[in-house]
């Protein structure tokens, strides 16, 4: 079957157009600049239809018919191009329906006119046309159109940065381009000079430059991903052979044949593109969600160490006159202001009590802070003895395990406990904090303490008999500050939550060790510290 060159570039542009639409569409079938993108190739694919049958039909009631016919694709493409315009490449939501038929208007006018042959007319010989008044109301339309779209197009430029400048560039490149060849083959020729053999340039050379560069463009960001540029290359690939199969077929069932072929595969390379796009996608979203979580994980960083700031800031600001009350209160004890009466001198010592109770706090969180920096606030000196420390943590805390009715006693070493080297204040701080957990958090029975000497180091195990804990509750327990478990809010309520935390950083000061032992919850614990002499 000998088909006409023209013919087969008509047909071939037509099958280009549409699977470019088809790509751009699957890439993203919700966004309104491919679904608008897409009814532009379908319009051009019309249009060179159209003229493929006006040039086929040239005799008979049907080439008035056909001859209008091609101003349908045009037309409605003329007021998708303007209104391609508006929204490319934000897809601007404030363009909707209600723009696009104002600008559809026209276009339906002229395809009315077009069926009732006032376009073109009285056509008896393809290559002489006489025109009707019609053609007037497309020109009128088609000017404003490629008008407001070059200068839509020419804004976005100047408004746009980075990707978008470089996509509406693509568009501004191929809408020119093509605009001109359009306008010289398709409009020049055939109104001036009533020359219409060329008129197929204008659906195939202008529109399919303008449709290549704008699907360039609107998938341009997909394009510098291997797997899609191979995947799309495969494809074209196969889809360019079988289309030259369809276009060179000898008899009417291979056309048929080749036809059925070349569409099935089209489906199959549309859906394997848009698989590997969707895969490219969800790897992208796993990207974004890790730049998110990196990002919060850094803001919560700044927000931890503006926390330790202003706790150092605090702590400075509350010594001294923390400092100042322990002072005047001691010097009102002493009777330096004159002689106290008891019932004031038992007022003058709770608050006494309770400023060095807030003093120690005090220390505490400052402590804390130089921890959470980074920094130790350790000083450490030879020669410190653990017994005598422990001796007096003992008498500080007996008169509360008294009162809840609970034994605290101290086994007596079974060798002698060598000196250590240490900072016996901080040493103090993070042993009273472990005896005084220990007698807070023991409702009946009473703490245990033992040291012994294992090898070249010193081993303090502090026992009690109170709620013990759960497994997954020890291995948290010195990582975290501010925070108590359930039980232990029950049993004491007014616990700061930084002690253990604390103890644990100044025992790793020391280069020792700390951990926590219990059988499981109301079965006691046993916390052991260990010191290197």
């Amino acid at each position: 079957m000998n088909i006409p060159f023209v013919y087969l570039i008509l047909i071939a542009i037509s099958l280009l157009n549409l699977s470019l639409g088809l790509i751009v569409l699957f890439n993203n079938r919700k966004n309104q600049v491919n679904i608008v993108f897409f009814a532009m190739t379908v319009l051009l694919a019309l249009w060179a239809f159209t003229i493929l049958m006006n040039w086929v039909v040239v005799e008979g009631v049907y080439v008035d018919f056909w001859s209008n016919a091609t101003f349908w694709g045009p037309s409605f493409l003329s007021g998708f191009l303007l209104y391609f315009s508006l929204i490319f490449p934000r897809n601007h939501k404030k363009r909707g329906a209600k723009t696009l038929s104002i600008i559809l208007f026209p276009a339906l006018i002229l395809f009315i006119l077009a069926l009732f042959n006032q376009i073109n007319n009285k056509t008896y010989n393809p290559w002489t046309i006489e025109r009707g008044f019609g053609i007037h109301i497309f020109n009128i339309y088609f000017s404003i159109c490629a008008i407001f779209c070059f200068i839509n197009l020419y804004r976005s430029i100047r408004r746009a940065v980075n990707i978008e400048k470089t996509q509406i560039k693509f568009v501004f490149f191929g809408f020119s381009m093509a605009l001109l060849i359009g306008v010289f083959f398709n409009l020049l020729l055939p109104l001036v000079f009533d020359y219409t053999k060329l008129t197929y340039i204008g659906p195939s050379a202008a529109g399919t430059m303008f449709i290549v560069f704008t699907a360039y463009a609107i998938t341009r960001h997909h394009l510098f991903n291997v797997k899609v540029i191979a995947t799309e290359i495969l494809t074209s690939a196969i889809l360019l052979t079988l289309l030259t199969r369809v276009l060179f077929s000898n008899t009417l069932q291979d056309l048929f044949f080749n036809i059925v072929i070349f569409l099935a595969v089209l489906i199959f390379g549309l859906l394997l593109i848009r698989s590997v796009i969707k895969e490219i996608g969800y790897r992208e979203e796993i990207k974004k969600a890790y730049d998110v979580e990196k990002l919060a994980h850094q803001e919560l960083e700044r927000l931890d160490e503006v926390k330790d700031q202003f706790l150092m800031a605090t702590q400075h600001h509350l010594r001294t006159p923390i400092t100042s009350m322990i002072g005047y209160t001691d010097m009102l004890l002493d009777g330096f202001y004159g002689d106290v009466s008891p019932k004031t001198k038992e007022t003058l010592l709770k608050l006494m009590k309770s400023s060095k109770n807030l003093n120690k706090v005090v220390n505490e969180l400052l402590d804390l802070s130089q921890f959470q920096l980074g920094k130790s606030a350790m000083v450490l000196k030879p020669g410190v003895e653990i017994m005598p420390i422990l001796k007096s943590i003992i008498a500080e805390v007996k008169l509360e395990a008294k009162e809840k009715k609970l034994y605290l006693r101290m086994e007596k070493p079974e060798e002698e406990i060598p000196e250590i080297k240490a900072d016996a204040s901080k040493l103090e701080v993070a042993l009273t904090n472990l005896i005084d957990n220990a007698v807070k958090y023991t409702a009946k029975g009473g703490v245990k303490i033992k040291v012994e000497r294992p090898d070249s180091k010193i081993r303090i195990i502090i026992k009690d008999t109170g709620m013990g804990m759960a497994k997954e509750d020890i291995e948290k327990l010195f990582s975290k500050t501010f925070e108590r478990g359930e039980e232990a809010k029950k049993m004491f309520g007014s616990g700061k939550g930084i002690g253990l935390y604390l103890s644990y950083n100044i025992i790793k000061s020391h280069n020792g060790k700390l951990w926590a032992e219990s059988d499981g919850p109301g079965k006691g614990s046993s916390f052991i510290v260990e010191l290197p002499v």
